[in-house]
């Protein structure tokens, strides 16, 4: 009944572009040996900031889980064991347990840490969902106030906290209203943590005007992990090419024909309510949200960093992305509409911006 969503994007990406399917495994292999691309890894002053979990701790997060986040009837409306059974259900709660945090301590850690330490940085995260990311800053001595709309989330990201004996300030809230909790304080980092796609746009441009109203000068803004709206293929939510360069009533109907279980029958009644629990399963964002929220022109938005460009120099793979697809496709966009920052050209948007 339920496809691996990599497999079936995958699947997709492989059947759209056969020739370029055999170009990345052939260039897989002349990375390994010409071009001495390497994998992703944190420093060693960060590594020994991250706390294990114990099998007590592990047993607290899934009941949590299960209890507060697999329940949730909007994403998952099918049991929460006969879900957590299948092949998707297991992975998915494996991504949740300790999945997400690996990513986050080998990849945004160490991105943002080389942007700005992260010991004694005081930190507003809009979007924590169920904490991975909280515990990844919190464990190397940021001082974290955790925001997010989802109820059942915030309760995990609490557990999940206590699992790793993590401390950090949780509120329940839309984004749109973070001045009214958050009043005379100061933040080195506000970060838009995988949020921004699941907000309607008054949401989104209302959310970035007031955080960026909160920073104070020579302080970032961080936006990671938001699909772009640009990009040829939604690996995010729907699994299917094209479908973030489609008007929303069009990707609205056209949503029971995409590949993604679960996603392709959420919404066949046509409500109102489902129509915002369609803006909330995800939808892309581009350099123009900055454009408006910021009131300036795209090539004048204060981009000071982005995540995949310091990989890409990291690990040595930059030569090789520039052969991909991907890379290609990059180029493409940046020719079209030059001056603008590349890191807006890419699948997803990781970016800093530093309030000037």
């Amino acid at each position: 009944m339920y496809q691996s969503n990599q497999k079936s994007a995958m699947h997709f990406r492989d059947r759209l572009f056969p020739v370029d399917s055999h170009r990345r495994k052939f260039a897989k292999k002349v990375a390994t040996v010409l071009l001495n691309v390497k994998s992703p890894s944190c420093p060693h002053h960060l590594v020994a900031n991250q706390r294990s979990l114990s099998e007590q701790g592990k047993e607290l997060l899934v009941r949590s889980l299960k209890e507060n986040y697999f329940s949730y009837p909007a994403y998952y409306p099918d049991p929460v064991e006969e879900y957590l059974a299948t092949g998707v259900g297991r992975r998915d709660l494996e991504d949740h347990i300790s999945a997400r945090l690996e990513i986050d301590r080998r990849s945004r850690v160490p991105w943002l840490d080389d942007v700005s330490t992260l010991a004694s940085a005081r930190i507003l995260e809009i979007g924590c969902g169920t904490g991975s990311s909280t515990v990844a800053l919190a464990e190397q001595g940021a001082e974290v106030v955790a925001i997010d709309i989802h109820e059942g989330s915030l309760k995990v990201a609490r557990d999940r906290c206590q699992a790793h004996n993590l401390k950090a300030r949780f509120i329940h809230s839309n984004a749109i209203e973070i001045s009214e909790h958050i009043k005379n304080e100061t933040f080195d980092f506000i970060i838009f943590f995988a949020s921004l796609e699941h907000m309607t746009l008054v949401e989104r441009l209302e959310s970035l005007k007031s955080a960026w109203t909160l920073l104070s000068s020579g302080s970032y803004l961080v936006v990671t992990d938001t699909p772009n709206r640009l990009w040829y293929f939604d690996f995010h939510t729907s699994l299917t090419p094209f479908f973030f360069w489609l008007p929303d009533d069009l990707a609205f109907l056209y949503s029971r024909r995409t590949p993604r279980e679960l996603y392709n029958r959420a919404f066949q009644n046509q409500t109102d309510d489902a129509r915002l629990r369609f803006n909330r399963w995800g939808r892309g964002v581009s350099f123009h949200d900055f454009e408006l929220a910021f009131e300036s022109p795209a090539e004048e938005l204060p981009v000071v960093s982005c995540m995949s460009l310091f990989l890409r120099d990291k690990t040595n793979s930059d030569r090789l992305h520039r052969r991909s697809l991907a890379g290609r496709f990059e180029a493409m966009l940046s020719e079209i509409h030059p001056g603008v920052h590349q890191g807006f050209y890419l699948e997803n948007l990781d970016l800093v911006f530093r309030k000037p």
